[in-house]
């Protein structure tokens, strides 16, 4: 049997990848239609069937409620607006180098300044938004001649994921719309199909191309660059028009993982808390129609009349007269179905128990009575004391985001960083050295300090019982309380002194100490001689030779004071 030539490798696995995947898009597509009807394409699926989602959408808890969660997690996670990351080693001693915490520092400035110019917020909250409905979240960070960074956030039902022994997703298939002109600016039609070049001749450059793009590690690669086109991910472009060629648009490579995929927890695509929410969401969305139906009824009931008012016409309208017969009863047009508006309240509270839930299993009142507080924001303290048992609910999910989502985010902006030279050199002592990201966010400064609270009430106690027995003191390591103290409010390194500056402070403190002791001692000396002035010092006697044994000071000060 022919082995299969590269390109039809590739598609052979997009196609499994696909039938694998497939369970998932059912989900996804009920979730997108109470959810994010903008975050999810089914195949070539495009703007009609979204305006078409949105227009299914009654009751727009379900989504106010998913924009609470992405905008929670952007403030008490990735907020633009403060610190949410910082550089270090894993040696103490060696972050404690001047030199080393200089560099870091710089490193850290100028990625908070890459971040900030790049669309990556911006993205990172529509990522959010596809952890809390969907379940996965794809960002894609390309290297830009602008800003450094350019980063893309990809639809569900657009892509393809898998993962490697470790569970960690390594491999994206995604399909991806171009137009000619793009192409061609892009990769060139050198290795085009014989109709993309046919549409550059005919001059169509703003037609819509369907293509492939492949990410997967070369499991080839050893460590070295061993040519033009080995590095550690390949990056394949190919189109999917069904055409019999085996051309490979473009090949190249990627020094680092060009994309993060992240679920809220779960396999390779995950599940989310829109999942747990959507039973309610559709719910809510049935319980809004019978309300309006219900209300309709109450105010517009249906009637029924005498058949022979068949040929008449028969009026509705306020204030309108309809005629009928004589002899027919004045209740001849009567309600057929009459509903109390009592019935209306009954569809109130049930609404209202839907959106409850749903505002629960999104965590909108989590995220919100984590983060403010009469319109102002908590410090991470005050979350840390009024809700540790709602930081709990959020343990697992922040630490999965840290793996998957933030840390391989900075490793892979640290990588273009370094490569276009946008970094400062590294000192000496750093050759070699791995660095690692330590999250400063609000959100984690408090899961810290949940612990903090019990450090605080062991000192307070420690040092009250230390009134009673100052033996009691010596059980606390005040220096190591202060390390640890430090770390839990995430106090930048700069301000705490390293354990050896304090050493040198302390031994030069005790020296002055030291000194002003001898210096108070040999004036307290000097005085008693100026006392002894009068006192014949010439002759050996018992005075002359105390004052020799006091000081050398105090004696040079009693010859002083003999007479001339």
């Amino acid at each position: 049997m022919a082995e299969l030539s590269r390109k039809k490798r590739y598609l052979s696995r997009y196609e499994a990848l696909k039938r694998k995947r497939e369970p998932k898009m059912a989900v996804w597509r009920a979730l997108s239609e109470q959810l994010s009807p903008h975050r999810f394409k089914d195949g070539m699926d495009d703007d009609p069937a979204a305006r078409s989602r949105w227009a299914a959408i009654i009751n727009n808890t379900p989504v106010l409620a998913l924009r609470t969660l992405a905008a929670g997690m952007m403030t008490g996670i990735t907020s633009p607006a403060r610190r949410w990351f910082r550089l270090t080693v894993a040696d103490p001693k060696l972050g404690r180098l001047t030199s080393v915490r200089e560099f870091l520092y710089e490193v850290e400035r100028r990625m908070e300044e890459v971040f900030a110019r790049s669309n990556i917020y911006n993205v990172l909250f529509e990522i959010y938004e596809d952890l809390g409905s969907l379940g996965p979240a794809v960002l894609v960070i390309d290297e830009d001649e602008e800003d450094v960074i350019r980063a893309y956030s990809l639809l569900a039902g657009t892509y393809c994921l898998a993962a490697n022994s470790r569970r960690r997703v390594d491999t994206l298939y995604r399909e991806v719309v171009m137009t000619v002109e793009a192409i061609e600016e892009k990769f060139g039609l050198e290795n085009a199909s014989e109709s993309l070049r046919k549409l550059r001749t005919e001059n169509r450059l703003d037609e819509d191309v369907l293509l492939l793009h492949v990410v997967e590690p070369d499991r080839q690669f050893d460590g070295r660059l061993l040519g033009e086109h080995r590095f550690p991910y390949r990056s394949v472009w190919l189109e999917l028009e069904k055409n019999r060629d085996d051309l490979i648009l473009h090949e190249g490579g990627q020094f680092s993982q060009p994309f993060v995929a992240s679920r809220w927890a779960g396999d390779e695509y995950g599940y989310s808390p829109g999942m747990l929410t959507l039973g309610d969401a559709k719910g809510l969305q049935q319980l809004e129609l019978d309300k309006a139906k219900a209300s309709r009824k109450v105010t517009d009931p249906p009637m029924k009349a005498p058949d022979n008012l068949r040929t008449g016409r028969v009026s509705l309208v306020p204030g309108d007269i309809t005629r009928y017969p004589r002899g027919m009863g004045a209740d001849s047009i009567t309600p057929a179905q009459v509903l109390p508006p009592a019935a209306i309240t009954i569809f109130d509270n049930s609404i209202n128990n839907h959106e409850e839930r749903v505002n629960a299993g999104l965590y909108a009142n989590l995220w919100v009575s984590l983060l403010a507080r009469e319109g102002q924001p908590l410090t991470a303290r005050e979350v840390a004391e009024r809700h540790q048992e709602k930081l709990l609910q959020l343990g697992g999910v922040v630490e999965r985001l840290n793996d998957e989502l933030l840390d391989p985010l900075v490793d892979r902006v640290f990588d273009i960083m370094l490569r276009s030279g946008e970094l400062p050199p590294a000192p000496p002592e750093l050759e070699g050295m791995p660095l690692q990201v330590e999250y400063l966010s609000i959100v984690t400064q408090a899961q810290r300090m949940v612990g903090y609270s019990g450090v605080q009430e062991f000192l307070n106690a420690a040092l009250g019982l230390a009134g009673a027995d100052s033996t009691v003191a010596d059980r606390v390591d005040l220096d190591a309380a202060i390390s640890i103290i430090a770390e839990m409010l995430g106090v930048p390194p700069a301000i705490v002194r390293s354990l050896e500056a304090v050493e040198q402070i302390r031994q030069q403190r005790a020296q002055q100490q030291q000194q002003q002791r001898a210096l108070e001692a040999g004036a307290q000396v000097a005085q008693s001689a100026r006392d002894l002035g009068q006192v014949d010092m010439t002759d050996d006697n018992a005075a002359s030779r105390l004052i020799e044994q006091l000081s050398p000071v105090a004696a040079a000060q009693v010859g002083k004071g003999q007479p001339g």
